[in-house]
């Protein structure tokens, strides 16, 4: 009995000593420091697309809309892909290659950042899915694209039994 308690006390250890450490991605999904809003509005404006903003904040006080963030999808990427981001960021902001230490971009980009889907979606009939880049303490530290949902399509699959 002893020897059962034994080989199965070490069975449990050896697993859990094996076990690969959880790990715990960034969910944005509760924007508490608005950077989704915040990201997704500055990047209309700067497209001259005024009328998405009015779409997912309202047009006015008296305007009131409400939306709704869902994370799709989350997954960490590569060290090549945070290379490429801080290369289009450094770019958009006219950083010179000998300035990115000192800028602070390249202890930005050295950590795990995760690629993010966002739907979201407004009491004003917006739906869009947003790009992020997430840190694992920092939601939303960049966005690179938007979808716009704009129509919706009946989808049809064929009878299950004609296949």
């Amino acid at each position: 009995m002893f020897k059962k308690i034994i080989i199965v006390f070490v069975a449990l250890y050896s697993s859990y000593s094996m076990a690969k450490k959880l790990e715990i991605v960034p969910n944005c999904s509760l924007d508490s420091d608005g950077r989704i809003m915040t990201a997704l509005t500055s990047s209309f404006d700067e497209e001259g697309l005024k009328k998405y903003i009015d779409l997912l904040l309202g047009s006015g006080p008296t305007d009131k809309v409400t939306y709704k963030i869902q994370m799709l999808s989350s997954e960490e990427i590569s060290v090549s892909e945070r290379h490429r981001l801080m290369n289009r960021l450094a770019k958009r902001d006219n950083i010179k290659k000998s300035e990115m230490k000192t800028s602070g971009l390249e202890t930005m980009y050295d950590q795990p950042l995760y690629r993010q889907y966002y739907k979201v979606s407004s009491s004003k009939g917006l739906n869009l899915i947003a790009e992020f880049y997430s840190a694992f303490e920092a939601c939303a530290v960049d966005l690179e694209n938007i979808y716009i949902i704009s129509d919706k399509i009946d989808g049809h699959t064929p009878n299950f039994a004609d296949r």
